[in-house]
């Protein structure tokens, strides 16, 4: 099932190969350099309400319910 929601984005994208280059033309330093350039442009183009949003709509996402100091060793 998830090869088919790939395969839709890229055909989606009109990148046929781009699954092959990534995945076998690579190196994995190479893979992760394009990946980090990725996300770090993804992240350049957010903003603090942006941010909040997504995380108001988010349902996988709640805050803790444990105060985070109390998990602290003595």
């Amino acid at each position: 099932m998830k090869k088919d929601i790939g395969d839709h984005i890229i055909s989606k994208l009109d990148l046929q190969d781009i699954d092959k280059i990534l995945a076998d033309e690579l190196s994995g330093s190479e893979l992760n350099t394009v990946l980090l350039d990725v996300f770090n442009r993804r992240v350049q183009q957010e903003t603090p309400s942006s941010l909040l949003q997504k995380y108001e709509s988010n349902k996988l996402v709640k805050p803790a319910i444990r105060r985070c100091f109390g998990l602290q060793r003595k």
